[in-house]
């Protein structure tokens, strides 16, 4: 059930205690989870609710590992602008400096305000000291005509990265479509106008994918994203930006598949000392995989078994998990399946495990607790 596989040099870690595995349901009915967990080890935690097309975001905590939840606050300022269907749009959150909670979503298509030429915003807002939300506002300033979703990192110096794909000129095919990062350097109150991601020959973005972006050591930016070549060539590409994150220092395919129809696919990606764990979807297949800036490491690749929407987490012992979405499709629900692997890329026996129930166009969200037990929302 192995396809390459060989080590990481720089992950020679061996784990041999089996991590626990907690399944937590999202609250309130809610789907499309985002979670993360603070140094003190609380889960935050957003999520959707309402109809598919226009419905709310979601801001709550636990204290307790998913054992309840604290009341839950709406993060968007005007009811309804949000939207589910896909399960590509969903609200993306990241945990910046001092504990900041940072969300980005799609409007939905009565949401306001609306992107330069009318059409749909990328809106963002961001938490008060008083537990509230900002006034969410459009982050697209010159390259509208977002399909698929976007994606938020934060770090611990202030800076906010948010970044979708759109395409250069409107009215152009997937082909002409790039990845945009739009940066801000104070904690999400201004953004620069976006930049786009370029370099080598790497072209076009499938538009109904979404993109996965995380901050790294030094302050630069990694990022996943399918590529929509030809209308049929979909690789999944890696870019790393410069510390300064002005442009692309490198682009390139890691796992290359055809398909001549967007197959509405979304991505992970977690740091692991000097290297990116990434996951990813490939012919219905989840894979992970390691990754570096220069290409020149040993790669580890391994199954992660058939699904979708993969979430990645990496414990204090050295222990991958990789939970993904089984069995879902247009309206449909499926199962939530995972499986724990070594830094190796080895699967670890008899850490695999399943969980049903998961409603339509929801997804699995992943979290290493600091005693490096998992917890998987669903």
């Amino acid at each position: 059930m192995r396809k390459i596989f060989s080590l990481l040099a720089v992950l020679l870690l061996t784990a041999v205690v089996h991590a626990d595995v907690k399944t937590v349901r999202v609250p309130d009915g809610g789907i499309e989870p985002q979670a993360a967990v603070d140094t003190k080890g609380v889960i935050h935690l957003i999520y959707y609710k309402g109809p598919d097309n226009a419905g709310d975001i979601f801001y709550t905590t636990s204290a307790n590992g998913g054992e309840t939840f604290a009341d839950a606050v709406r993060v968007n300022s005007q009811p309804g602008s949000a939207l589910a269907v896909g399960g590509v749009r969903g609200a993306q959150m990241a945990l910046g400096r001092q504990g900041k909670i940072h969300v980005a979503w799609m409007g939905s298509g009565t949401a306001k305000p609306k992107a330069p030429d009318g059409t749909t915003a990328f809106l963002y807002a961001s938490s008060n000291a008083d537990g509230t939300f900002t006034q969410q506002k459009n982050i697209i300033a010159a390259q509208p005509g977002m399909d698929g979703g976007g994606s938020i990192a934060a770090d611990d110096a202030g800076h906010v990265y948010i970044a979708w794909h759109a395409p250069t000129i409107k009215g152009e095919g997937e082909q002409g479509r790039l990845v945009w990062i739009a940066k801000s350097v104070d904690d999400g109150k201004t953004f620069a106008p976006e930049f786009a991601i370029r370099s080598g020959p790497v072209v076009g973005g499938c538009a109904c994918c979404s993109l996965h972006i995380a901050v790294g050591p030094g302050g630069e930016v990694a990022g996943l994203f399918r590529q929509a070549d030809k209308k049929v060539n979909r690789a999944t590409n890696f870019f790393i930006t410069d510390a300064r994150v002005t442009k692309a220092a490198m682009i390139r395919p890691i796992a290359p598949m055809k398909s001549g129809v967007c197959i509405m696919s979304n991505f992970s990606l977690v740091r692991a000392q000097n290297a990116w764990l990434a996951a990813y979807e490939t012919s219905g297949e989840v894979y992970l995989q390691a990754l570096s800036r220069t290409g020149e490491e040993t790669l580890s690749v391994s199954e992660g078994g058939k699904g979708k929407y993969p979430s990645i987490a990496l414990n204090q012992k050295g222990q991958i998990l990789i939970a993904r979405a089984v069995g879902t499709g247009w309206k449909k629900g499926g199962t939530i399946a995972w499986q724990i692997f070594d830094l190796k890329g080895e699967a670890i026996a008899d850490t695999a495990g399943e969980a049903s129930d998961l409603p339509a166009w929801s997804y699995p969200a992943a979290l290493a607790m600091p005693d490096g037990a998992f917890v998987v929302i669903y």
